[in-house]
């Protein structure tokens, strides 16, 4: 494919989607020959390498764990590896030395993506003598010249003379032994018809020229091998002796020749011994070829074999592959070892490799990032500082990149986001003494200086990237993501002094000023960054600084480096970065005259929000409550006293903004009880909620109320604080379920679900309770909408049906989280003390499980909300949520791209909420009423009606229990009597019906749940539907038209209209 230049490209993606189909069945190791042809034809990348691109895509993508800690396949040779870092290198480098290409860089650009994921970082490029492993800068083209290697200076010892002489005599007795059990003979001359040959008989008769002609064969391959740096020695002597033993007599004449070779047809070669034959194969045929060519010369006609080995078919290459086989079994069969003289001995091999793993800078991942800051340092050079006006000149090219940076927008940055995000734990995992699987702490230190440069090169050119500026930002988050930050702080390393202290400064300052900007009523085009400093702007702050400031600190908080990194400059930087930014919150009123600033702060504000939770939950200061710096030993205000009065001014003016705990708790609260809703508060519901959960619970471990509280006290969080939080939390929720303008509920798990561990108070009552019914009753309105629109299509209205299980599937995904860990902590005492608001909660969330199972709109926005929310990271989830159309479309975007699962439904967090409280449901039963929900169950899965289940539980209630002595399942029904009661485990006594209803309720529940989790086991005897009824009632409609053949023909009205014409 890569050389027939005739195909069409239509021809070309036919052909490519076939050998994509067979690659998809394929071992990987069966890929080795297309990875060294690649490697060869990847110096002049063009458009027909897009197909072995696109298969070489795919096969990394489905083996990336087979070149790393292995899957079903096993684990990759040294020799795939080596080939894959070879092939890696290839494209990326073809890739820097050609002009963009947007079609060809975007097959490639997958490619080595897909490439540098599956291998492993620790991998180290060892040296080989291999020549096809070798990067050929030039391509063979014309006529084919077969060059076998010169062995002209190789020898062989009086050994290898005997293994020569005895493979000669076992490879004619092993062929004389197969013609002779086919029926041959000894003949004088050659005869298929009488099946006799003249060289039937023993080796020694045999004429010098065939005898020579057996060994040639054979020392043509071993001269090969010891070309190719391979060394043959004898390392077993008692299977040398063995072999010996066991030469039988052959029989001393010709008419009694019965050879018996010597079976080697059970012994089997290593991979890498595979690989070895077939490269001695090749290696005989480039031998033979060269011969035919010069007997070409002289004249004489041209075999068909005499093509390069790939183009040869698996039937021509059977006698090379045969001999070559059985020439390494005869060795290992006789003692001798094969092995690569460029590798180790055995005994030796490990401290080889230990040796080789201790340098780093033959690492895959360490020469990468070596490349990677290679490139970043020549696109900063030759990327142009753009003026504004310069974008609107007419006089301005097209073309303002260069080609390196081209090259570093389009490959360089999409690769190091996917690298980074495929093996960030490898540079998070600690150094040992062994640097095995694990990043050094070189490597640490170049993926803390490629971050550093590119955070400088996005700020002071952020308008030279354009539309490559979100990659770029995405690329600092990975980057982040993979920073180890504590054992750069302990081996106090430069870039900490350095380059991370600079980004906090340039962050710090760059934030500040667009805060004074602001709220010095400054120039709407310096807000937007219009100007030649466009670092200090609004629009560089919202869409830069505060997306990666989030993931530090996310970054902070999960690893704990907070205590580690975020000390004396470095916090003061944040203390000023705290300052503005919890300032620009509260500037949104001042900017509200100014509707563009002030739709860009309303845009902005959750990620801020985002931003300041972050923070929260790392700074090891609590800067909410100040009181206490002075205990703190991280404090730079508490050793503010050293420093100088100026420095000491400065420090308090940085907390001058910045609220108190108890008075911002206060206002939260009186949002929640006074019924504020989103519209009127949002900066409470954006950034105080989430500032304050992430704080409480980050502090209270340290509190007096924890058990891992510090003899100083460094603050006052206790459990009262987190009550009035978690209070506070859910009567917001309640106070917006079902509203149409209450986009934060789409982000509550951020911050929500972090605090209910440390929540000691019982909320079910006065607050989960309330929440549960408005949620079972918002549900219950949106079905019977959706039923009124399928019964009455013309009075009811799609969009609003729509939009209301939106809000449905946006108020569940708020809630259901909090409830499921709440229920999680406190399961086991509503077990143990059951009460009747427990069980409400239970019966509300059955009720939303049975609305879900049979609404179809439902369900449909719940994978829509899934598309949009449940992958994305922490400093994504800002948007707004979409519904009806665009969000179908971002579902269907996420199914192209192969991220939906096949059981959409098995993730729904209806189910996984029912699961945790269906012990609890269950749990105001007895024994009997178990054992009759149990054949509800099975009734309603049989698909019988309501009211007969409803009656036979009425008269399984009224019947007295008895129990047939014979029957063998009786022991079971007496045990569930002994367990349980005769009503319901409560203090109130429910009438018959109540029992009836609660019974038959809980079997269809039970019942929705079993074919849910087993949809196949109900559709066992249901034919499958292959075609959906539109097209069924076309096949139909074809069927009953009648056939051209069948309509019957009218020669009289042809005759008529001929008669006509005549007259």
């Amino acid at each position: 494919m890569n050389h027939l230049r005739s195909l069409t490209k239509n021809q070309r993606d036919a052909v490519s989607d076939f050998l994509v189909a067979i690659t998809r069945e394929l071992p990987p190791p069966m890929m080795v020959k297309l990875m060294r042809k690649v490697i060869i034809d990847i110096q002049e990348m063009d458009e027909n390498l897009l197909v072995p691109l696109r298969i070489l895509t795919l096969h990394y993508e489905r083996c990336t764990k087979y070149y790393g800690s292995g899957n079903i396949y096993g684990m990759a040779s040294e020799t795939e590896k080596r080939l894959s870092m070879l092939l890696f290198y290839a494209i990326f480098d073809s890739l820097g030395s050609k002009q963009y290409d947007p079609e060809l860089f975007g097959k490639a650009l997958p490619c080595l993506t897909a490439i540098g994921s599956a291998i492993s970082p620790d991998y180290t490029l060892t040296t080989t003598g291999d020549d096809t492993d070798r990067i050929q800068k030039t391509k063979d083209r014309g006529i084919w010249n077969p060059d076998p290697v010169d062995v002209s200076e190789v020898h062989f010892d009086d050994d290898l003379k005997s293994v020569v002489a005895k493979f000669a005599e076992h490879f004619h007795d092993s062929w004389a032994s197969r013609k002779i059990e086919k029926g041959w003979n000894y003949g004088e001359l050659y005869s298929r018809q009488a099946l006799t040959h003249p060289r039937l008989k023993p080796f020694v008769f045999l004429p010098d020229f065939e005898k020579n002609f057996y060994q040639e064969r054979c020392a043509e391959c071993l001269r090969a091998l010891l070309v190719w740096n391979y060394s043959i020695e004898l390392t077993d002597r008692d299977a040398a002796d063995k072999a010996i033993q066991n030469n039988t007599s052959l029989g001393s004449s010709i008419e009694n020749f019965n050879p018996k070779p010597v079976d080697l047809s059970n012994m089997t070669l290593e991979k890498d011994m595979t690989g070895i034959a077939e490269k001695m194969a090749e290696e005989s045929h480039k031998i033979w070829a060269k011969k035919v060519l010069a007997d070409l010369n002289r004249g004489g006609t041209m075999p068909p074999q005499l093509v390069p080995w790939d183009l040869l078919t698996d039937f021509e290459r059977r006698k090379d592959r045969f001999r070559a086989a059985e020439i390494l079994k005869f060795l290992q069969y006789h003692g001798y070892r094969v092995w690569s003289s460029n590798k180790p001995e055995p005994s030796a091999e490990r401290v080889k490799i230990d040796s080789e793993r201790s340098s780093v800078e033959k690492r895959f991942a360490y020469n990468l990032l070596k490349k990677l800051i290679q490139y970043l340092e020549q696109a900063s050079l030759k990327m142009k500082t753009i003026k504004p006006s310069q974008e609107l000149t007419r006089q301005n090219s097209f073309r303002k990149e260069g080609q390196d940076v081209k090259f570093f927008e389009k490959v360089v940055l999409p690769l190091m986001h996917a690298y980074f995000n495929a093996h960030k734990n490898y540079f998070l995992a600690n150094s040992s003494v062994v640097q095995t699987g694990m990043a050094s702490d070189k490597e640490k230190e170049m993926v803390a200086n490629l971050f550093c440069r590119l955070a400088s090169l996005l700020r002071f050119k952020n308008h030279a990237f354009g539309n490559v500026a979100k990659i770029t930002v995405r690329c600092l988050q990975g980057l982040i993501q993979s920073l180890d930050l504590r054992t750069l702080v302990k081996i106090n390393s430069d870039i900490v002094r350095t380059g991370l202290l600079t980004f906090f400064n340039n962050c710090a300052d760059d934030l500040f000023s667009a805060v004074e900007e602001l709220q010095n009523g400054g120039q709407y085009s310096l807000l937007r960054g219009q100007n030649l400093k466009s670092w200090v702007s609004l629009e560089f702050a919202n869409q830069m600084i505060i997306p990666v400031l989030t993931t530090m600190f996310v970054h902070l908080a999960i690893n704990h480096f907070g205590s580690d990194l975020l000390l004396d400059e470095i916090q003061a930087a944040c203390y000023k970065i705290l300052d503005s930014a919890y300032l620009l919150n509260s500037l949104a009123a001042t900017t509200s005259q100014r509707k563009s600033i002030a739709y860009e702060m309303d845009k902005h504000r959750p990620a801020l929000g985002q931003c300041l939770a972050a923070f929260a939950g790392c700074f090891p200061v609590a800067f909410l409550e100040d009181k206490f710096n002075k205990n703190n030993k991280y404090s730079l205000l508490a050793k503010s006293q050293d420093q100088s009065v100026q420095v000491q001014e400065m420090l308090q003016n940085l907390l001058a903004h910045i609220p108190q705990l108890d008075k911002l708790l206060t206002e939260v609260e009186q949002v929640g009880q006074s019924g504020a809703m989103y519209r009127e508060q949002p900066a409470a519901y954006d950034v105080d909620l989430p500032l304050i959960c992430s704080y409480l619970t980050y502090w209270w471990q340290l509190g007096p109320d924890s058990s891992n509280r510090s003899t100083v006290p460094v603050t006052d969080v206790g459990n009262e604080h987190i009550n009035r939080i978690f209070r506070a939390l859910l009567q917001m929720i309640h106070n917006h379920i079902g509203v149409e303008n209450a986009s934060w509920l789409c982000r509550i798990n951020f911050f929500s679900v972090q605090i209910i561990p440390y929540v000691s108070c019982d909320a079910v009552k006065d607050y989960m309770l309330p929440v549960a019914e408005r949620l079972r009753r918002l549900a219950e309105k949106a079905y019977r909408e959706e039923e009124h629109m399928r019964t009455h299509p013309d009075d009811a209205d799609e969009g609003t049906v729509a939009e209301d299980n939106a809000h449905l599937v946006r108020d569940v995904y708020a809630y259901f989280p909090i409830l499921m860990k709440y229920t999680d902590l406190h399961r086991a005492q509503w077990l143990k003390s059951p009460s009747w608001e427990t069980d409400g909660v239970y019966e509300n969330v059955a009720i939303i499980f049975k609305i879900w199972s049979l609404s179809q709109h439902f369900k449909r926005e719940e994978l829509n909300f899934m598309a949009q929310y449940e992958d994305e990271s922490v400093a994504g989830g800002t948007g707004e949520m979409k519904t009806g159309k665009a969000a179908i479309a971002e579902r269907k975007k996420k199914r192209r791209e192969g991220q939906m699962r096949k059981d959409k439904h098995a993730g729904s967090i209806v189910i996984a909420c029912l699961k945790r409280l269906l012990p609890v449901g269950l749990n105001v039963f007895g024994g009997r009423e178990l054992d009759i929900v149990q054949q509800a169950k099975e009734k309603f899965l049989a698909k019988e009606p309501e009211d007969k289940i409803r009656e036979l539980v009425r008269s399984l209630l009224d019947i007295p229990a008895k129990t047939d002595p014979t029957d063998k399942n009786a022991w079971q029904l007496n045990l569930y009597r002994k367990i349980g009661k005769s009503q319901m485990r409560n203090k109130d006594v429910m009438t018959l019906d109540g029992i009836v209803d609660k019974i038959t309720s809980m079997g269809q529940v039970v019942a929705i749940l079993h074919v849910t989790e087993h949809p196949q086991g109900s559709m066992v005897n249901a034919w499958k539907t292959m075609l959906s009824s539109q097209r069924k009632r076309a096949v139909v409609a074809c069927f009953r038209m009648i056939p051209l053949y069948g309509i019957p023909r009218q020669p009289v009205s042809l005759k008529r209209r001929v008669d006509g014409n005549v007259s």
